[in-house]
C-alpha cells in the first residue's frame, strides 16, 4: 500500500505545498482544488503502478521502481504548479518538479531489468541521471533565484530559456541513455525491446511537442516542458514494463501511425493556414483521411517486427499445426509448416527425443525422417536455466568471449544451422530439444519471438510426449488385450450371474404380487394398486394395512416391484418370531437383518409385534438404499399415538399407507375371483376346472364376506369338496357356507341372507 511508504508522504507533502499555497494566494479558483486533486491522483496513481506485484516474480530492479516513484512525485507536483498563476515561487515548483522527474528516468533507464537468462546484466551507471542533474540544478537555480529576489536580478524570459534548454537537454540525455542500452544490452531478454519503446516515445514525445508549437497550441515554453515530462513517464513506463512483448507491439503501432499521420497533420497545418475560412472541410477531410491510413497501420506495424514480422508467422502457423489430433502427424505438420513459411532453403527444423535418442526432420516432399542423435546434456542444462528454456545462438556467440565453456555448444548449434534451441519439458521433466533453423540471420531473438518459439515447444512437447506414451503403450498392446479379453469373459458372467439372480428375486416378488393383482378389475381394487404401485415408485418407506383374512403380502410385493430395487432382494421378517424380537438380530453387523436387505425391500409383518427399542433402531439406522414396507393392523399414526410404534419408526411411514380393499367392497371382482379359485381347486382335487352356477354366483355376492379372502378360499374348498358335478351348485355353496340362503323383500329387491336371520 502506498500510504504505508515514507516517501509517499514526502513526495505528498510537496504536493500539498503547492496546492496550499495555490488556495492561500486564490481560495476561490476552482483551479486551486483542481490541481490539488489531481496532484494528490496522478501521485497515488503512480505510486501503486511503480509497486512491485504481491503474486509472481518481479524481474525490475528496485532501484527502477524507486526511480519512477520519482518521476510519478514530480509528475504530480508539475500539474499541481501548472494550474496555479504563473508567479515566480509557483514557475520555481514546476521547475523542481520537472528535475525530479526528468533527473529519475535516466535512472530507470540504466536499470533495466533482463526478464533471467545467463546474459543477465546489469547497467548501473548513473552518468546519465548526472548529467540530466547539472542541467536541472541551472534551471532550478535560475528559477529559485527569482522566486526569492523577483525580476531585479533574473526576468521571467531568462527562467524560460533555462528551464526549455534544460528540458530540451533532458529529452536528449534521455535518447542517448535509450539507444545506448538498445545497443549494449540487445542480447538480454525483453531489454532490446523496452530500451527501443523508451527511445520512440521520448521521439514522438518531443515530435508532438514542437508540432503543437507550431500549431500555435501554446507557447514552446510551455510545451517542451510537458514534453519532456511525457518522455520521462514514457521511459520508466517502458523501464518497469514486465510485457516486453506488449510494449514491441504497442511500439510498433504507435510508429505506424506515426508514420501515417504525421505527414497528414502537417499537410493539414499549412493547407488550414493558408485557408483558415476552410478548416471546417480540412478538418474533415483529414479525419476521413486517417480513419482509412489507420485501418493500414496494423499492417505496417507487422512489417515492422523483426525479421519483417516472418519469424513471429511462421512459429503461430507451425504452432497451429502441432495441435493435430494424432501426435505423429502434429510433428510432420509442424515440421512442415515451418519448412513452408521460411523456405528449403534456409534449413530445416529439428526435433530431438531424449528418450529414443533419435532425431526427426521433414523432407522436402513432407516425410518424416529419424536417425540416431544426442543432445549435449550441458546444453540442455543451460536451456533448463533459462526463463523461457530458449537458447539463441547469437546470445551465446556473444557470451563465448566472457564465457568459454559455451563455445563447444555454440559449434554445436551452428554445425546444425540451428539459431535457436528450445526445451521440450512433460511435468517439468525435459523430453526433447526443438531446434530452429538460422535462416541466415545474425541478430538475436526478441521477446515476442522467443515466447512464440516457447509456446510451439510446448505444443510440440506435448505431442512428443503422448508419442513416446503411444510407443511405450503398444509395449503392452497385447497383454492388456488378454486382460481385456479375460476381464470381459468374467464380466460376462457376473452380468449373467447377475441377471438370474435378479430374476429369481424378482420372480418370487412377482408371484406374491399376483395374489393381489388377480381377478382386480373394480374400482376400489385399482384404486389401490395404482396407490401402491405409486408409493413404490416414489422408493421411499410404506405402510400396508393388514385387513383381517387379507392378503397384505401380495400388497407389500406390489409395493416393491413398483420400486427401483424391483430386481433386488425383497427379505420378509415376521415380528412374531422371538428371534426378530432380538436387538443384536438388527445391531450386529453380521446378523443384521437391515444389512442383509440393504439394497432391497425390508417386508415387516406384524411390525407392531416388535420391541420399542428394535423399531427405533430400524427408524434410526435404515440407509438411503433400503426401503422399509411394514405390514400392520392400523394407520401408523394412530398406532403410534396408542403407544404401540415407536416415534422414529413411525416417522418412516407420515403419510404413505397402502389400505387394501375389503373383498365386500369388491362385488365386481368376487365373480373372478371365485372362478379362479375353483379352477384351480378343481384341477388339484379332481384333475379338471370347476365351474360355478349363476345361482350360486348370485348367492356370494350377496355375502357379506367378514373373512376377506381367507373366508372365501375356505368357503369354496368346502363347496368344491361338495361338488359332484363339473359345476358347483347353490346347494354346495350353501352346504358350504352351513347355512341356507332366502330371499327377503327389501326397497332395493330381493336379497338373500341366512335363513336364522329371519328370526
Amino acid at each position: 500500500m502506498p500510504v504505508r511508504e515514507r516517501s509517499f508522504w514526502g513526495a505528498m507533502a510537496l504536493v500539498l505545498y503547492v496546492g496550499a499555497a495555490h488556495l492561500q494566494s486564490a481560495p476561490d479558483a476552482p483551479e486551486a482544488w483542481a490541481g490539488l486533486l489531481l496532484g494528490a491522483l496522478v501521485l497515488g496513481l503512480g505510486w501503486r503502478l511503480a509497486s512491485a506485484p504481491a503474486l509472481g516474480a518481479d524481474w525490475i530492479d528496485a532501484t527502477a521502481r524507486r526511480a519512477a516513484k520519482g518521476v510519478a512525485a514530480g509528475a504530480a507536483a508539475v500539474l499541481t504548479a501548472e494550474l496555479a498563476p504563473a508567479r515566480p515561487a509557483f514557475v520555481a515548483a514546476r521547475a523542481v518538479g520537472l528535475a525530479l522527474a526528468a533527473t529519475s528516468a535516466p535512472i530507470a533507464l540504466s536499470r533495466i531489468g533482463a526478464l533471467g537468462g545467463t546474459s543477465r546484466t546489469l547497467d548501473a551507471s548513473n552518468d546519465a541521471a548526472w548529467a540530466t542533474s547539472l542541467l536541472w540544478m541551472a534551471a532550478v537555480g535560475v528559477a529559485a533565484l527569482r522566486a526569492l529576489s523577483g525580476d531585479v536580478v533574473v526576468d521571467a524570459l531568462t527562467v524560460d530559456y533555462a528551464v526549455l534548454a534544460a528540458s530540451l537537454g533532458s529529452v536528449g540525455i534521455g535518447m542517448v541513455a535509450s539507444f545506448r542500452s538498445f545497443r549494449a544490452r540487445r542480447y538480454e531478454l525483453g531489454v532490446a525491446e523496452r530500451a527501443a519503446g523508451a527511445l520512440w516515445l521520448s521521439v514522438v514525445c518531443l515530435a508532438l511537442g514542437a508540432l503543437a508549437s507550431l500549431m500555435e497550441v501554446a507557447s514552446p515554453e510551455r510545451l517542451v516542458p510537458l514534453a519532456s515530462l511525457a518522455s520521462a513517464i514514457a521511459f520508466v513506463a517502458c523501464s518497469n514494463s514486465q510485457r516486453p512483448a506488449l510494449v514491441a507491439r504497442v511500439l510498433r503501432l504507435l510508429a505506424a501511425v506515426t508514420m501515417l499521420a504525421t505527414p497528414l497533420m502537417s499537410i493539414a497545418v499549412v493547407i488550414a493556414y493558408k485557408a483558415p475560412t476552410h478548416a471546417g472541410a480540412i478538418l474533415f477531410i483529414v479525419t476521413a483521411l486517417a480513419v482509412a491510413l489507420g485501418m493500414f497501420a496494423p499492417r505496417i506495424a507487422e512489417r515492422m517486427a523483426p525479421a519483417r514480422g516472418r519469424t513471429v508467422r511462421a512459429l503461430e502457423q507451425a504452432t497451429r499445426a502441432a495441435k493435430a489430433p494424432d501426435p505423429r502427424q502434429a510433428v510432420i505438420l509442424a515440421l512442415s509448416a515451418i519448412r513452408d513459411a521460411l523456405g528449403s532453403g534456409e534449413g530445416s527444423a529439428a526435433l530431438y527425443r531424449f528418450a529414443t535418442n533419435d532425431r526427426l526432420v521433414v523432407d522436402r516432399a513432407g516425410y518424416l525422417h529419424g536417425e540416431h542423435a544426442e543432445v549435449p546434456l550441458a546444453l540442455v542444462e543451460l536451456a533448463s536455466l533459462e526463463p523461457e528454456r530458449v537458447v539463441s545462438t547469437e546470445v551465446l556467440r556473444a557470451l563465448q568471449v566472457r564465457r568459454g565453456e559455451v563455445r563447444p555448444w555454440l559449434a554445436w548449434l551452428d554445425g546444425r544451422s540451428a539459431g535457436a534451441a528450445a526445451l521440450l519439458v512433460d511435468d517439468d521433466v525435459p523430453i526433447g530439444l526443438f531446434l530452429w533453423p538460422s535462416a541466415g540471420r545474425s541478430e538475436p531473438l526478441s521477446y515476442e519471438e522467443v515466447r512464440a518459439l516457447r509456446c510451439l515447444a510446448d505444443h510440440l512437447a506435448v505431442a512428443a510426449g503422448a508419442e513416446a506414451r503411444l510407443d511405450r503403450s503398444r509395449e503392452h498392446a497385447v497383454e492388456t488385450e488378454r486382460d481385456k479379453l479375460a476381464l470381459s469373459v468374467e464380466i460376462d458372467a457376473l452380468r449373467e450371474r447377475l441377471t438370474r439372480e435378479e430374476a429369481r428375486q424378482r420372480a418370487a416378488a412377482v408371484y406374491l404380487a399376483e395374489r393381489a393383482r388377480r381377478a382386480s378389475y373394480g374400482p376400489a381394487a385399482r384404486m389401490a394398486l395404482t396407490t401402491a404401485e405409486h408409493l413404490g415408485a416414489r422408493g421411499e418407506p410404506v405402510a400396508v394395512l393388514q385387513r383381517p383374512g387379507g392378503d397384505a403380502l401380495g400388497w407389500a410385493a406390489v409395493v416393491h416391484l413398483a420400486s427401483p430395487r424391483q430386481g433386488q432382494l425383497m427379505l420378509i421378517v415376521d415380528a412374531m418370531r422371538r428371534e426378530e424380537q432380538l436387538l443384536e438380530t438388527w445391531l450386529e453387523p453380521r446378523r443384521s437383518l437391515l444389512e442383509l436387505a440393504r439394497g432391497g425391500s425390508l417386508v415387516v409383518l406384524d411390525a407392531q409385534a416388535l420391541p420399542l427399542e428394535v423399531q427405533r433402531a430400524i427408524g434410526t439406522g435404515r440407509r438411503e438404499d433400503t426401503a422399509v414396507i411394514a405390514v400392520l393392523p392400523e394407520a401408523p399414526q394412530a398406532m403410534l399415538a396408542a403407544g404401540m410404534l415407536d416415534q422414529h419408526f413411525a416417522a418412516l411411514f407420515s403419510d404413505r399407507l397402502v389400505v387394501p380393499p375389503l373383498l365386500a367392497e369388491r362385488g365386481e371382482d368376487l365373480r373372478p375371483l371365485s372362478l379362479h379359485e375353483l379352477a384351480r381347486l378343481g384341477v388339484q382335487l379332481r384333475g379338471e376346472a370347476l365351474g360355478l352356477a349363476l345361482d350360486a354366483q348370485r348367492a356370494l355376492s350377496e355375502y357379506g364376506w367378514p373373512g376377506n379372502e381367507a373366508e372365501l378360499h375356505a368357503v369354496l374348498v368346502r363347496a368344491a369338496r361338495a361338488a359332484t358335478g363339473p359345476v358347483v351348485t347353490l346347494a354346495d355353496v350353501e352346504e358350504a357356507l352351513g347355512r341356507r340362503l332366502v330371499e327377503v323383500p327389501s326397497d332395493s329387491g330381493p336379497v338373500r341372507v341366512p335363513s336364522g336371520a329371519m328370526r
